[in-house]
């Protein structure tokens, strides 16, 4: 008797104990009305359909694009598909279903002619190599050529990679072949490059990568250059005296020939920037003194004087070297 009346003790503390915690569970627990709703009201922008014009480069990019965005949809009937097919499509591609009537039975068929047409590994193989050696050669200096050279080898080797080709055994030939689309400039600067990366390197082979690393260094390093001197050029100052007063201090028998030489220079002068006003990084300070400029190969300090038409002694702007007053050379370009 002792031990039912126990156990009855222990099963009315055990659920009594049960409901407490149950209660605080669900005190805790966040009501319906407190989660947050999902939003509705954002619209996000239009994704733009891919197009292709009948190039074989480009086939793939809009096939893999097209597929995902389209075909493969089961939200769309099949003309609403052939309508946004129609759409994607220009140029000799768009050639390819002309002859079809537009009507849902025929957008299967239209796809596979598209298919038949342009789906094909050996052609597709044969053009994106032909696009990689008929790459435009870099003809100048220019930031914006670079990187339309690394996008074109880029999208190419994704292509071949896509159709299963060796790319990865390439790269000396890549390498070479890109080089040789490279300006002069470009390509002396990757040549000293080569040497610093063999020298440091345990391996006496380049790897594409390489390659393509200085590429996009160099094309920083140019528009940061280019964008500079963009700034500089912008701002026209007038021709400072700073050298007629130096050369006052000296004594008044060098007045006549400072005064002189200002005025001289200033009809010969087509920059009347600021001396101070730096043509690397638009700071105030001489050119001489600037980091950016005293960190760059010698052949690319030579072309920035030139194409700033500064002084080759005192590196500033105004007067020719035959002109300078400030003796012998004061900084190597």
């Amino acid at each position: 008797m002792l031990q039912l009346d126990y156990r009855e003790s222990f099963e009315e503390q055990y659920f009594n104990l049960i409901a407490v915690a149950k209660c605080l569970f669900d005190d805790e627990s966040p009501s319906s009305s407190a989660k947050c709703a999902p939003f509705t009201n954002i619209k996000l922008p239009d994704i733009k359909l891919p197009s292709f014009g009948g190039s074989y480069d480009r086939w793939l990019e809009f096939r893999n694009s097209y597929v995902t965005m389209i075909h493969e949809r089961t939200d769309l009937d099949c003309i609403q598909k052939f309508h946004y097919l129609k759409s994607s499509l220009t140029g000799s591609a768009s050639q390819v279903i002309s002859a079809l009537e537009f009507t849902a039975d025929n957008y299967t068929h239209a796809w596979e002619l598209l298919e038949k047409r342009y789906h094909n590994d050996r052609l597709l193989v044969h053009n994106h190599v032909k696009s990689l050696f008929n790459i435009h050669t870099v003809s100048k200096e220019s930031p914006g050529q670079l990187r339309k050279l690394i996008d074109t080898v880029l999208r190419n080797l994704r292509a071949l990679q896509t159709l299963h080709e060796p790319t990865s055994h390439w790269d000396t030939l890549l390498i070479y072949l890109i080089v040789t689309k490279l300006d002069e400039s470009s390509e002396r600067e990757w040549e000293q490059h080569k040497g610093t990366l063999l020298t440091n390197s345990e391996s006496n082979r380049l790897k594409l990568d390489d390659l393509m690393t200085f590429l996009r260094n160099r094309a920083d390093f140019l528009e940061m250059v280019h964008e500079n001197q963009s700034n500089s050029k912008s701002t026209v100052k007038q021709v400072t005296t700073e050298s007629t007063v130096a050369h006052e201090k000296k004594g008044s028998s060098q007045n006549n020939y400072v005064h002189s030489y200002v005025s001289t220079n200033k009809n010969k002068s087509t920059d009347k920037r600021s001396p101070r006003s730096c043509v690397m990084c638009n700071k105030s300070h001489p050119l001489f003194t600037c980091s950016y400029f005293l960190n760059i190969a010698v052949g690319e300090r030579s072309k920035i004087v030139q194409q700033n038409d500064l002084c080759v002694n005192c590196l500033r702007a105004g007067h020719s070297v035959a002109d300078c007053l400030f003796g012998p050379s004061m900084q190597a370009v």
